[in-house]
């Protein structure tokens, strides 16, 4: 089918649109990202606003108040052009810092402005040179042309309004910042207040201002003299009372218990070393005469018994042996414990001492604090001094201050603050609603122009009977143009003008006439010519009329069969087959409950050729044939590779699948190599074959047919309207 003729009106752009809804999907959808992320990339700008109540009097009468006065235009007017004033601007300018606001720094020079100043250096080079110096000295330093700038970069962002009729002034700024919109609107309406109570008090302001700032100076001082108290009296771990007599005394107090406990520790240690002596002389004795203090002990006091028990039977019977044991045996216990008892006694020394020992250092640490805390109490008093010399002076100061105030008789400005500028929350630059739909219509409108453009300059489409009869090929059917469907089971089903074209390729294909164990070959000239979804088609068309079929995926190179139909996981495929690594058996796979088998291909690279070529293939063939009636093999395209050029040999029909856009002399070519190599062509099917209306009204009958008269009658009249409009004009 060739190029549609455009007309003028809107029709031949939404026909363009409806043609190529891909293209003009892809395009807009495309453009409208790239107008969002461009617009949401924009950097916001606010906007904030203070209000001002101008002044009823004109600027003549500055010492007179009239009563009940009518706002004055020209007042008015004059008031709005002081707001403006570059003098109010530059004040804040400098009290805001406004220079160094990343939003107001100066952009790197480009490109242009560094040419520039090469050129002015090397001119004024040229006139240095030639005396001629005087003429060409700037009148304007550097700095002043930066704030020359800023100060018109401020103006630019501030807006002052008055209608003429009320005394209201409206005083806007925009930033980027919200924060620093709003502090510019308010610093430059307190400007301006400042300025026009400037004109009315004259020199008493100058003398509020001076003790405004030595009191707010004072205060400062103040308040870093008592921080520095505070501090100093944190690093020191001074305890907060009332006189410095509580601190001393509190110190005093926990070195006098420190001193109490070493007396008590150095006790300990005379009363252990005491007891240790005593059971030392006893040891070195032999017996426990004398040892008062472990008479309480029960071991020894079982063990004083029995030596007095063996000394009176020895007393008694002085030749008896048994008694003189007895003895001997008691005497050693006695000995024995007493040395066991003399280490419990050393150690409970050494812990004594150890005692002793962590005391005096307690002690030394506490001497130690008392005497830094003696230190630091002198310098305390130094600084609370400084503190309370500041504190006078300050009081003083605020004093004088207030009385200055409450002595001044002057006219209050008649110029107020009424609002102040609130931070705003809401950017009033770029309007997002705004900007985004103007940006989608832009993208319709581009879409649509490149859909126009494509549908001028596409590559007309042929007829399919015009393009097999240009090929001397026999006609076997032709498949309209669909989007690309990746479940070719659902898909199958659901097209019905899809399910025709292959019923009737199917049709001249395997007839009843046709003999067992044919094998068909699918080839194309080019890639992403339908060739691998025909050939799953086509062999499950077959697979429904009962017949045993087989479909091999020979492209060894790129398979596409398994994953086209579904297979994720291909353990052995043609290539293990072919190279003896796996069985017939193990690489097919069964796809219940169709009589469909499928053995996909697995990718071999440059093995390809030797594989497909080689005896093993024309063996395999033989083989499949005694158990399939039908064998479709899907190849990889003739102008890509020389494998379906071999496997088009061995088939008993090969059929050459076009695309409608394919100029026939490539196709004429194709075939001539194909059968140069031997193959037997069964003839063309031509692909992506544009639908008429007709054939549309076709399809929507036998969807209409499938779904039942109940669903029919449930369509509103307006969507046939639609239906039969689109058919009429888009097509």
């Amino acid at each position: 089918m060739g190029k549609v003729e455009l007309g003028s009106d809107g029709v031949a752009f939404a026909r363009a649109a409806w043609r190529h809804k891909v293209l003009f999907a892809i395009s807009t959808t495309t453009l409208t990202l790239i107008f969002a992320a461009a617009i949401l990339s924009l950097t916001p700008r606010y906007s904030a606003q203070s209000m001002l109540l101008l002044p009823h009097v004109s600027l003549g009468k500055l010492g007179e108040v009239a009563v009940n006065s009518v706002p004055d235009q020209i007042v008015l007017r004059s008031e709005v052009e002081i707001i403006k004033s570059e003098g109010i601007s530059q004040q804040v300018i400098d009290e805001l810092d406004i220079g160094n606001e990343p939003e107001f720094r100066p952009e790197p020079a480009g490109a242009l402005q560094l040419l520039k100043n090469y050129f002015r250096n090397q001119l004024k080079q040229l006139t240095r040179a030639a005396g001629q110096n005087a003429y060409l000295t700037p009148v304007w330093t550097e700095a002043e042309l930066r704030n020359d700038a800023l100060l018109s970069e401020y103006n630019s962002r501030l807006s002052v309004f008055n209608d003429g009729r009320s005394s209201i002034a409206y005083v806007s700024f925009w930033a980027e910042d919200p924060q620093l919109a709003a502090k510019a609107a308010n610093s430059h309406a307190n400007a301006y207040l400042r300025h026009q109570a400037d004109r009315r008090m004259g020199g008493q302001r100058v003398a509020t201002n001076w003790l405004r700032q030595e009191v707010e100076g004072r205060a400062t001082e103040l308040k870093a003299a008592q921080m520095a108290v505070q501090s100093f009296r944190a690093e020191n771990g001074m305890i907060l009372t009332d006189t410095s007599n509580a601190r001393q005394s509190t110190v005093d107090q926990e070195l006098a218990q420190l001193n109490q406990q070493l007396t008590a520790a150095r006790g300990e240690v005379a009363f252990a070393a005491a007891r240790l002596e005593q059971i030392s002389s006893s040891v070195e004795a032999g017996s426990l005469q004398g040892t008062s203090e472990m008479i309480n002990a029960p071991v020894l006091l079982k063990l004083r018994d029995r030596e007095v028990e063996a000394k009176l039977a020895l007393a008694r019977s002085p030749g008896f042996n048994a008694a003189k044991a007895e003895l001997s045996n008691v005497q050693a216990l006695i000995a024995h414990e007493l040395a066991r008892t003399r280490q419990g006694l050393i150690a409970d020394l050494n812990a004594a001492n150890a005692k002793l020992a962590l005391m005096e250092a307690q002690v030394e640490a506490a001497k130690t604090r008392k005497f830094k805390l003696d230190n630091a109490q002198v310098e305390l008093s130094a600084r609370e001094a400084v503190a309370a010399s500041k504190r006078s002076i300050y009081d003083a100061v605020l004093n004088r201050f207030n009385q200055l105030l409450a002595e001044q008789r002057f006219d209050a400005a008649d110029a107020k603050l009424i609002s102040a500028a609130a931070v705003p929350t809401r950017a009033v630059y770029p309007k997002t609603s705004l900007y985004l739909l103007i940006g989608l219509l832009i993208s319709g409108a581009i879409g649509l122009a490149i859909a126009y453009m494509a549908e001028r300059f596409e590559q007309p489409r042929q007829d399919p009977r015009h393009l097999a009869s240009q090929v001397n090929l026999r006609l076997l059917g032709s498949v309209p143009a669909v989007a690309r469907q990746w479940d070719w089971r659902k898909h199958l089903l659901e097209d019905p003008a899809i399910w025709e074209s292959v019923r009737e390729i199917r049709n001249q294909l395997v007839g009843p006439q046709n003999g067992e164990g044919k094998v068909i070959a699918i080839t194309s000239t080019l890639p992403n010519e339908g060739r691998t979804l025909l050939a799953t088609r086509l062999a499950r068309a077959i697979a429904l009329c009962g017949a045993p079929t087989l479909i091999l995926d020979a492209n060894l190179r790129r398979p596409r069969v398994a994953g086209m139909i579904g297979i994720k996981h291909v353990r052995a495929g043609l290539s293990e087959v072919l190279l003896q690594k796996a069985s017939v058996d193990e690489a097919i796979t069964a796809l219940a409950p169709l009589a469909l088998d499928v053995l996909p291909g697995t990718a071999k690279g440059k093995l390809g050729i030797e594989l497909i070529g080689g005896g093993a293939m024309h063996s395999l063939l033989r083989r499949l044939k005694e158990k399939y009636r039908v064998i479709v093999i899907d190849t990889p395209p003739i102008a890509a590779v020389a494998d379906a050029l071999a496997v088009a040999s061995m088939a008993d029909s090969t059929v050459l699948v076009a695309n409608a856009a394919m100029p026939a002399e490539l196709l004429l070519e194709t075939a001539e190599r194909l059968k140069q190599h031997g193959a037997t062509l069964a003839g063309v099917v031509v692909t992506g074959v544009e639908t008429r209306a007709q054939d549309l009204h076709a399809d929507r009958e036998l969807r209409a047919h499938q779904r039942g008269p109940e669903v029919n009658k449930s369509r509103h009249p307006l969507f046939s309207r639609f239906m039969n409009w689109r058919d009429s004009h888009l097509t």
